[in-house]
């Protein structure tokens, strides 16, 4: 009912301001199956509960500001993280503000500029597979796609071959864990960071570094733990016909670390027709204290990965591919015993 009024509510503001206002939206539907152990949500005989819908609204407040506003659905089979998931919740709502030719303001709830993907991590029509790198990127834990706070960008020598993006930030998220087998919650706040990406003069090529800090509240393995300091290095490539992208995440806080890298390699076979493998792996490193014993956690995770990608219009994408993976399925539960686990995923994806 809530979700039916709110519509309509949105529909009255679109007949009203159609000159200012815009719609996009994505939507991504999966099948999932694994060979028998249930992972990443898919249970052993497989589910069609594997969907991503997002309705994004934007609305020219004047020449030089936009507001916007994204609505999202998700579902992950059975994974854990569903827990801390409403049926819509609001991704982004933030106000875009141009200071500058150059320069630009966002507030409110906004994309987190890390890596190649946290800004499009759900948006199908433009991934190889149907998520970015596990591993790598995780699902709610440690990292968010969006930042509560400000986020401020600059775009230096714009219309030169070599030029930079400087992408700053500052603001809190929520996180989404484990505690054991138990769903927890907990805060990061007092955020800092910046992402520099320089494009080059070779089209296609560029090369990001980003980097920050921040204090959890309430976290799991450590509640106590006053900081994390995350550093991701990325070199991301498209070219006519081979799309080559490889990232290195590292997190480290009082008590462990976390690292996560991977590298994709594709190959447009025709226009329409996509190959892409991917190696993604993740290692952990922490000593955690239970009831007054202390435990040492050695994780080391791997995924390897094929995908066939047949984009039927520019915004119709079926996708094939298939995963050989050895690892914990929720690295939320770091007491998980880690398995060789092969599992596929169907999809269709859809933008406009």
């Amino acid at each position: 009912m809530k979700i039916t009024v709110l519509l309509n509510l949105i529909f009255v503001a679109a007949l009203s301001a159609q000159s200012r206002l815009s719609v996009h939206g994505h939507l991504s539907q999966a099948y999932a199956f694994t060979d028998g152990t249930e992972f990443l949500g898919i249970p052993k005989n497989g589910t069609t509960d594997y969907r991503n819908l997002a309705l994004q609204f934007g609305y020219d407040m004047t020449d030089n500001t936009r507001l916007i506003i994204q609505l999202g659905h998700k579902r992950l089979g059975t994974s854990p993280t569903m827990a801390f998931r409403d049926e819509l919740e609001v991704d982004w709502a933030f106000v875009d503000y141009w200071l500058l030719d150059n320069v630009a303001l966002k507030a409110g709830k906004v994309q987190l500029s890390m890596g190649i993907f946290n800004e499009i991590r759900d948006v199908g029509t433009l991934l190889p597979f149907y998520r970015v790198p596990f591993y790598t990127y995780n699902e709610g834990w440690w990292t968010s796609a969006t930042v509560d706070g400000l986020v401020m960008s600059a775009y230096l020598r714009r219309s030169e071959p070599w030029n930079l993006e400087v992408h700053s930030f500052y603001g809190g998220w929520s996180l989404a864990e484990l505690e054991g087998l138990l769903p927890s919650s907990a805060r990061a706040e007092d955020g800092l960071g910046v992402q520099v990406w320089l494009n080059t003069a070779i089209p296609g090529l560029r090369f990001g570094l980003e980097g920050h800090r921040v204090s959890f509240e309430g976290t799991n393995p450590d509640p106590n733990s006053s900081t994390s300091t995350t550093w991701t290095a990325s070199i991301d490539g498209s070219f006519d016909r081979v799309i080559a992208q490889a990232e290195y995440i590292s997190n480290g806080f009082r008590t462990g670390s976390w690292c996560g890298y991977y590298a994709r390699l594709g190959a447009r076979l025709t226009d329409r027709l996509t190959i892409n493998g991917l190696g993604d792996f993740g290692k952990l490193d922490l000593d955690m204290t239970l009831q007054s014993v202390t435990y040492h956690v050695e994780l080391d995770n791997k995924d390897y990965a094929l995908s066939l990608n047949y984009r039927l219009q520019s915004y119709l994408v079926l996708k094939f591919e298939h995963h050989w993976t050895k690892g914990i399925s929720n690295p939320q539960n770091i007491f998980e015993t880690p398995e060789d686990v092969r599992y596929g995923i169907l999809s269709f994806s859809a933008s406009f």
